[in-house]
């Protein structure tokens, strides 16, 4: 499990949704408005976000948008990504996904990701979540694949570290 003992050996860390609150990172990914609502980050990270998330938390959470200001944010939208097979769904329509292609476009050519079993129905934090069941994993798992693939061979080795 990755640990503050050896955070020297890398570049950048990206946390993941909630992980975040538990890890200082260097960048914080994200697909739902609601993690930046409910999670607070042990540090100051970068923000990597769709502009649909954006637009949610003004129409959502409007009294909460001037929190956004205190963040440097690189969107999903605005970063060139690999050419990838047509049949392949949204590329950010989980969370886990855009952190491969974001630690891609910061110039890594080695990734290590801790503790994505995309399993279970329990969130980061142990409890059950709604949205976390066999039809969604096998979805990220099937985009992780594709992602995971183009980089590879465009000479990005990912490793997916389980506890």
């Amino acid at each position: 499990m990755f640990s503050e003992a050896n955070r020297d050996d890398y570049d950048a860390i990206i946390g993941v949704n909630g992980r975040v609150a538990y890890f200082p990172c260097d960048w914080w990914c994200f697909v739902d408005f609601s993690t930046f609502a409910n999670v607070t980050p042990l540090c100051h990270p970068k923000l990597f976000m769709a502009n649909n998330a954006i637009k949610k938390l003004h129409s959502f959470m409007p009294e909460r948008v001037h929190e956004l200001a205190k963040y440097e944010i690189l969107e999903h939208e605005s970063i060139e990504i690999p050419h990838f097979p047509d049949n392949m769904q949204k590329w950010n329509s989980f969370s886990g996904p855009p952190a491969l292609l974001l630690a891609w476009h910061l110039g890594a050519d080695e990734v290590h990701v801790f503790g994505a079993d995309m399993s279970g129905n329990l969130d980061h934090d142990g409890k059950e979540s709604a949205s976390r069941h066999e039809d969604r994993w096998q979805q990220e798992k099937d985009t992780w694949f594709q992602i995971t693939s183009t980089l590879l061979q465009l000479g990005v080795r990912v490793w997916r570290i389980l506890p």
